[in-house]
């Protein structure tokens, strides 16, 4: 093949989308050029086609929040080329620009032409684009008796079995390092509000105390799909890391050490465009650039102690911020590590009243109202007595 000879065998395989045995093969190079084939039906160009535009529609996401893959060949050599209705939000190459969408989501027709021999068939999928918003406190979870979102922008957690996809755990609560923290017995996890995470800037601080420290537990667990993920983990081959795949490559964030049992130890992870960091009770450890993008859509799920393959985390987690689009800085994580409890306003771009605020009621303005003119009659008796004291001198 193009001049190269091929070593191989040839070999039956199931192969799911036509439910049948059929013959496959696999061969190499001398240059360790990898070929791989297998047998299918006899289709017409037109069946061919259409069952490449059911493909694209089937692979293209309704929202996109990154840059996309369009691809420009198919199977059997058909070629592809693409049309963009808004090619300044998503280019005809796939190219995302989200701060094109400023004044709301965007709908963005893309149109996809396919030519195979004779025949030539367009598709169009539509795809939105949602509007970036500021960076701020996406979710908190304070774990005082409940699974809440603090922040009042997520839904209330969920408590799954020893798998992020399924049900039937237990989650208590115990003394936690502010208040109360969530208790995992070791064969259960906590759901978290899916989307948490949309962008390639974030943020996740998290105390947590392990009574057990298993081989690859999870605290933190986000993914996108079974093969984009992020995991915080205590133990990776005896140091704590935090780890990565995107589908093609693996990045390790490891420590130099491992976090101990039976004590608090405070975790944050920062990600700013593939800058990675992480901190330990307030302290830089870790610094690294090229981490991947996991988060490049809005529905991506995460998970406390739980993924999709290891044993499930035993012991305490309390405090979990997570930002979105805002990378806190070495001063924000030690204001969280000296003040568990209290976040202040970090990432919090709403006005909220504290305990000593007085609410904005009809009552309290007449109330303030009252001690102002109070205040001002005081001023106007005391001027008076003074004056009076004068002329009388």
């Amino acid at each position: 093949m193009e001049e190269e000879t091929y070593d191989g065998v040839f070999i039956r395989q199931y192969e799911p989308t036509l439910g049948s045995w059929v013959m496959t093969f696999s061969a190499m190079s001398d240059n360790g050029v990898v070929i791989w084939g297998s047998k299918t039906e006899s289709k017409s160009n037109q069946e061919i086609v259409e069952g490449i535009k059911q493909e694209l529609s089937d692979a293209i996401p309704a929202n996109v929040i990154s840059n996309i893959s369009l691809p420009t060949l198919a199977t059997q050599g058909a070629e592809i080329s693409w049309e963009s209705s808004h090619p300044e939000v998503i280019s005809s190459g796939g190219v995302v620009d989200r701060a094109s969408a400023i004044i709301g989501d965007v709908e963005v027709e893309l149109t996809a032409t396919i030519t195979l021999g004779d025949v030539t068939e367009a598709v169009s999928i539509t795809v939105t684009v949602p509007t970036q918003q500021e960076g701020g406190l996406s979710a908190y979870y304070d774990f005082n008796d409940s699974l809440s979102d603090q922040s009042g922008n997520q839904e209330d957690a969920t408590i799954t079995g020893d798998r992020l996809n399924n049900t039937g755990g237990n989650i208590t609560f115990a003394e936690g390092i502010a208040g109360k923290a969530a208790q995992f017995d070791g064969e259960s996890g906590i759901r978290l509000a899916d989307g948490l995470i949309t962008s390639d800037k974030y943020s996740i601080s998290l105390w947590m105390k392990p009574e057990e420290i298993t081989q690859f537990t999870t605290t933190f667990f986000g993914t996108r799909t079974e093969n984009n993920w992020i995991s915080l983990v205590p133990n990776a081959d005896g140091v704590s890391r935090v780890w990565s795949y995107n589908g093609s490559d693996w990045y390790d964030a490891n420590l130099d050490f491992m976090i101990p049992t039976e004590e608090w130890t405070h975790f944050t992870f920062t990600v700013d465009q593939g800058e990675a960091k992480i901190y330990i009770n307030g302290q830089e450890e870790f610094s690294q650039g090229n981490f991947p993008n996991i988060f490049t859509a809005s529905n991506a799920q995460f998970g406390l102690g739980v993924n999709f393959w290891d044993m499930p985390f035993k012991g305490l987690m309390d405090e979990l911020r997570v930002y979105d689009g805002l990378v806190l800085t070495t001063e924000d994580v030690q204001s969280l590590f000296n003040n568990p409890g209290d976040g202040g306003d970090l990432g919090n771009n709403e006005q909220t009243n504290t305990e000593n605020d007085l609410p904005e009621t009809a009552t309290n303005q007449f109330n303030l109202l009252a001690i102002g003119l109070l205040i001002m009659a005081a001023g106007a008796s005391i001027f008076f007595i003074v004056r009076r004291r004068k002329n009388n001198d």
